[in-house]
């Protein structure tokens, strides 16, 4: 089961993070173009900043997921290092499991606001705003397979004896 779930995450990474190089070099072609444009033809698109902006948010979600799977998030690890093994195992699996919770109701709230932007459209783009709103619902899932990993994990390595 672990080692599925390791696979499925470590596979949902490597796509995640095709897909943010490709987003930035989107972004950066589509800023550079605006620049050149307005400062030597006085000439802009309209759809440029917003595209901009949503690909932003796209990329800095993902990205977010990536981070948690790669355990690279922040975190303030003074007090476990200073505790015993146990206590440190205990911890993790505890705090793993309220970021779960956290990340499930995030889940649910931003599923409630893509599907409330279904109706709603972008001026420049013409989209809907379930495009951009439907972002964070799937950071979230991400972090949540990533989550119950490291929370199978964590008690695993609670119920080894040492």
């Amino acid at each position: 089961m672990i080692n599925l779930l390791n696979n499925i995450g470590r596979y949902i990474n490597i796509i995640s993070e095709y897909f943010c190089i490709i987003i930035m070099f989107i972004m950066t072609f589509i800023v550079i173009l605006q620049i050149i444009l307005r400062y030597l033809f006085s000439f802009c698109f309209p759809w440029s900043e917003v595209s901009v902006r949503y690909m932003m948010i796209w990329g800095t979600l993902i990205a977010s997921a990536i981070i948690l799977q790669k355990e690279e998030h922040f975190r303030l690890t003074i007090f476990i290092e200073r505790i015993q093994e146990k206590y440190s195992k205990i911890i993790n699996l505890i705090f793993h499991f309220l970021m779960l919770l956290f990340v499930i109701i995030l889940f649910i709230e931003g599923l409630k606001a893509a599907i409330f932007g279904l109706e709603m459209y972008t001026a420049s783009l013409g989209i809907s705003f379930f495009i951009p709103y439907l972002s964070i619902p799937v950071m979230c899932a991400f972090m949540i397979l990533h989550l119950i990993n490291f929370i199978i994990r964590d008690i695993q390595k609670l119920l080894k004896p040492a």
